[in-house]
Order: C-alpha cells, then sequence, then structure tokens
C-alpha cells in the first residue's frame, strides 16, 4: 500500500510538471490574474456575473497588453473596478 501512494505521488508529481511546462508566460499570467480576482471577489462579495465579467476583460487586456507593466494588484482593481461599472 506505502508502495502504491508512492507511486501515486510520483504520477502527480509527473502531472504537475507537465503541466507547468505546457503553459507559457502569459498563460500563467492570466491563471495568477483569475486567481486574484476570485480572492478579491471573494472577499468583496461580488456577482457572479461581474466576477465573469472580470475574466474576459483581464484575458482580453493581457492578450492586448494593455496594462503591461504595472503590479498584478494593479490590473485586477483596475480590472474589477471596470466589470462592475459594466454590469451593474
Amino acid at each position: 500500500m506505502i508502495a502504491g501512494s508512492k507511486n501515486s505521488l510520483v504520477g502527480k508529481e509527473l502531472q504537475l510538471w507537465s503541466q507547468r511546462t505546457a503553459l507559457t508566460a502569459a498563460d500563467k499570467n492570466i491563471q495568477k490574474g483569475h486567481a486574484r480576482i476570485k480572492e478579491l471577489a471573494s472577499c468583496l462579495n461580488l456577482k457572479s456575473a461581474t466576477v465573469d465579467k472580470s475574466f474576459e476583460l483581464y484575458k482580453q487586456t493581457a492578450d492586448e497588453g494593455i496594462l503591461k507593466g504595472r503590479s498584478m494588484d494593479a490590473r485586477v482593481a483596475t480590472i474589477i473596478f471596470m466589470a462592475s461599472r459594466i454590469v451593474d
């Protein structure tokens, strides 16, 4: 049983490293942004429509490089503000 759990642990580690290497820097940035949006949305009790719009806007701005050079918190705050103005 111990050997089985070790093998599954190795498999999980390999899967994790596979996922890490498969993502580009831009994809990692988008994932981090989405995680930060979820975190702040939870603290702010935002509607799901606002969160979804925030995800869309974050992806769009990341793809176009509109907020390039800004901190993660500044980008996320801007996106949440824009999404809440659009949705509400």
